[in-house]
């Protein structure tokens, strides 16, 4: 969904509105989930930027209080590159992004220049992939 940079957003790398996205979903997810939703090993989120990251944690703990949620608290928000080598059933990926020369960036192509290695890792940290209809498995 898109949002629009916000007085209170401090710098270009970070967004309040994505951030309260990305928390709102996660919160969806671990009502969804119920008690069998364990922070370690069901949801992460993964940001594009250290601050984004940062603004995520803020509102999730936030929320974590507000739901009577505190395993929200607990999730796991980062970037791509330390979430390396980590799997969730359900990625959140937020790719805070305030105008168009922020997403040559973010872009990291393999030696070929054909596969991006950031959105490859941020893509494939769910243990399983799903369309947004979520009626296909891709």
């Amino acid at each position: 969904m898109a949002t629009r940079r916000q007085p209170e957003d401090l710098s270009m790398k970070e967004s309040t509105q994505e951030a309260e996205l990305a928390a709102r979903a996660a919160a969806l997810v671990a009502q969804g989930y119920g008690a069998a939703f364990n922070p370690e090993s069901t949801l992460g989120i993964i940001a594009s930027y250290r601050n984004q990251a940062a603004r995520i944690r803020t509102r999730l703990a936030q929320l974590a209080v507000e739901l009577n949620l505190p395993a929200l608290a607990q999730v796991s928000v980062d970037t791509v590159e330390r979430y390396q080598g980590s799997q969730r059933e359900v990625i959140i990926v937020s790719f805070c992004c305030h105008h168009e020369h922020q997403l040559e960036l973010m872009v990291s192509p393999d030696e070929t220049g054909q596969v991006d290695r950031k959105l490859n890792v941020a893509l494939t940290r769910a243990r399983q992939q799903w369309c947004c209809s979520a009626t296909r498995r891709f």
